[in-house]
């Protein structure tokens, strides 16, 4: 069963969202939202990234300059995070938004 979750990392001030594969725990789509004013930073997807990384190295960095990085490994297990549970409604709603924004960007 997939689950949505966000966190917040108070580092850079960035709040987190992420779309979890429950059979391998890898983050299906991740949402990046910085500031007060939730500016997107990121919102990458697995399969575009394993395109963009099968296409060569200059088409991952342009994907990664657009669109942010995956976390790695297994997300269902966030020690020492305040990680809580969202609905797929509240993702959907912030990888739209942030989708929109980074898209005008590029």
């Amino acid at each position: 069963m997939t689950q949505w979750i966000r966190y917040y990392w108070p580092d850079d001030d960035i709040w987190h969202y992420l779309e979890i594969d429950d059979s391998d725990g890898h983050a299906s789509r991740h949402v990046e939202l910085q500031g007060s004013e939730l500016r997107p930073t990121g919102a990458a997807t697995l399969t575009e990234t394993l395109a963009a990384r099968d296409a060569g190295l200059a088409a991952m960095q342009r994907y990664e300059r657009a669109y942010g990085v995956l976390p790695e490994g297994d997300c269902r297990n966030w020690d020492g995070f305040d990680a809580e549970l969202i609905t797929v409604t509240e993702f959907d709603e912030a990888w739209t938004a942030a989708r929109r924004a980074l898209d005008q960007r590029t």
